[in-house]
């Protein structure tokens, strides 16, 4: 079995860089052709909660969350290939909802890549929903109420 932590806001930036850059290629399309990776990561060290997996120093799973008043944004989450389908993603957003409820957190939204189908199922399987009029030329927002 691997050992896997949860954290909450410990990761350092560099961490968050080299953790988007190892799962850049997981994302449709490819995080890498429509974000600056060094900077994206400054963002989030910066300005987001960011919900954390980690194996030994590693991190392998990340959600970041932006949080205004009662809602949330969801601007990432990702988990390491070669962790993927052991619970990582589950562990981290019941975490994520789990410190929205506390911080009475009424809405957390994200957006998908509509070619994104996979990952689009497993949104809508865990409870998302798509915001009616919130679709763009190739992008869906889907949210989660959590009230």
């Amino acid at each position: 079995m691997i050992p896997i932590k949860y954290r909450i806001k410990t990761a350092e930036k560099n961490d968050i860089i080299n953790h988007l850059n190892n799962c850049s290629s997981e994302f449709v399309p490819k995080l890498v052709t429509y974000v600056d990776i060094q900077i994206y990561s400054q963002k989030i060290f910066d300005k987001a909660i960011t919900f954390e997996a980690w194996n030994d120093n590693d991190l392998i799973g990340l959600i970041a969350v932006y949080l205004n008043n009662s809602k949330g944004f969801i601007t990432n989450i990702s988990v390491d290939k070669s962790f993927k389908g052991l619970g990582v993603f589950k562990g981290l957003i019941n975490l994520c909802f789990d410190l929205c409820k506390v911080l009475k957190v009424d809405q957390v939204d994200l957006e998908i890549y509509k070619k994104n189908k996979k990952v689009i199922d497993i949104y809508k399987h865990i409870g998302f929903n798509f915001m009616q009029n919130q679709q763009y030329e190739n992008r869906l927002v889907m949210f989660y109420k959590l009230n």
